[in-house]
Order: C-alpha cells, then sequence, then structure tokens
C-alpha cells in the first residue's frame, strides 16, 4: 500500500505503511462544526480510547477500500487537534519561542514540531535531508547564536543576544504564521470545504470520463492542495534564506 488521502465532507483519512509494510498508520480526522471558530479550549480529556465500532460509523459512506482498512483496526484512540492563531512575535529580550509555543499547527503537514527541528548529513559530498520540512526554527536560531557575529553584550563590533532573537523572529513568523493558516486550508480541502466541495454526483460522473465539469473540477482541487504544499519541494530555500538572515545580523553588526 502507498501513503493514501482519502477525503469527506467534514472529515478524511490519511493512510501510510510504517514498519517495512507490516503495519499500516491509520489516522482519521473529523471536523468538529464551530470548534476553530469558537476559539475556546477543548473542556475534556485531550486523549482518550474510543471503540471501534464508533470509527466505523464514523466513516460509513466512504469507498471499499476504507472499509477494508476500518475492519483491520483493533484498538483507537481519539486526540484532540490544539493550535494557536497568529502570533504576534517570537523573541522579546533574551527569551524566544519555537516549535508548538510559536506555530502549533492542525496536523496536516505534519509539520509543527518537524518547523523546529532539522538534521543534515553531508556524505560523499551529497547534502541529505533528513527531515523533509524545510525553513526550521532551531537551524536559524542554532546558527544566529553560535555565530561569531553574535555575543552576551554585542561588544567589539558584534551584535548582541537580543538583536540576533529578533533576526530569527524577522525569519520565521510571517513565514510560520503562514503555514498554521495553510496547515488548516489542506484539511478543509480534504473535507471538501473552503469552497471546494465536489459537484453532485462527482465520482459517477467521473467515471464516465466524459464529464468536463467533474474533471476541472478534479484539477482545480489537485492544483490547490500543490500550492498548499509547494513550499515542501523548495529544497534551496533554507539555504536562500540563510543568506539573508546572515546579512541582517551582518548589518546589525555594523556592517561587517
Amino acid at each position: 500500500m502507498r501513503a493514501m488521502v482519502y477525503g469527506g465532507r467534514t472529515k478524511h483519512i490519511i493512510a501510510y505503511p510504517i514498519a517495512g509494510g507490516t503495519i499500516i498508520n491509520f489516522v482519521g480526522f473529523y471536523t468538529v462544526s464551530g470548534a476553530y471558530e469558537s476559539l475556546t479550549p477543548y473542556p475534556g480529556k485531550w486523549m482518550r480510547d474510543v471503540s471501534v465500532e464508533r470509527i466505523k460509523k464514523c466513516y460509513e459512506g466512504f469507498e471499499e477500500e476504507v472499509q477494508g482498512l476500518v475492519q483491520c483496526i483493533r484498538t483507537a484512540t481519539a486526540r484532540r487537534i490544539h493550535i494557536l492563531g497568529d502570533v504576534p512575535n517570537y523573541a522579546v529580550d533574551r527569551a524566544a519561542i519555537l516549535g508548538d509555543a510559536a506555530h502549533a499547527m492542525e496536523t496536516n503537514f505534519g509539520a509543527s514540531a518537524g518547523q523546529a527541528m532539522e538534521a543534515r548529513l553531508e556524505r560523499n559530498g551529497t547534502r541529505v535531508t533528513l527531515n523533509p520540512f524545510l525553513l526550521q526554527d532551531a537551524y536559524y536560531l542554532g546558527r544566529l547564536l553560535a555565530h561569531p557575529l553574535t555575543t552576551l553584550d554585542g561588544a567589539d563590533g558584534t551584535t548582541d543576544v537580543a538583536t540576533a532573537l529578533k533576526i530569527y523572529e524577522h525569519t520565521r513568523l510571517d513565514f510560520s504564521n503562514t503555514i498554521v493558516h495553510n496547515a488548516r486550508a489542506v484539511g478543509q480541502t480534504y473535507d471538501f470545504d473552503n469552497a471546494m466541495g465536489p459537484p453532485p454526483d462527482f465520482l459517477a460522473r467521473l467515471r464516465k470520463g466524459e464529464d468536463r465539469e467533474a474533471k476541472e473540477w478534479l484539477e482545480k482541487w489537485r492544483g490547490n492542495l500543490n500550492k498548499l504544499w509547494a513550499f515542501q519541494w523548495d529544497t534551496e530555500a533554507i539555504d536562500r534564506d540563510w543568506a539573508t538572515t546572515e546579512e541582517l545580523l551582518k548589518k546589525a553588526a555594523g556592517g561587517q
């Protein structure tokens, strides 16, 4: 089995093989109407066991392939997803935030914790990216704080830690806030929300192969998702943005 996304109104499923293909990770999403707009903390337990029957009922009406996956479920856990709105700043004086403290988001990119970390290897001159999510908090934060132009108090033609942290904020804040919004938009697209619902009898019409409206909708839906995921494929972004970030640090240190 390859990784799959199964879309449906107010709910969708992400399924993919793990453990060498011996286990299928089944992640089902159900959107509670009005929960996002309420901007209130969830009052109950954030995680609890649920019956397999409840999972089966939730995804009734999905295609036969999904029904086959559901029949394989032995135990299930329900988890509430908590997110942040736009954070106004990441750094104040010598204190900074990163990761979920800065940009907790819906898990449709799998990118919230991933936005905070990146690991790379150099192997025979070839760069290998271990974490696919680019533009990570720790990458910039670590390089800024370890840079020879950053010192505790900014003496002798260097910049101080507080200024370095503001440069980190400048690099990360708007981008990460955008990813938070886009992660929600991806989920809405999977759920056929945000004006992305299919035309009536979409699948039947598409299978006939002659319905122009159904084909046009599918291309629009696919194109919308591609745009939302596009930041993942920009493999040069991390080096390009670090060069810009380092220039800001040099200017803050007096133009060295």
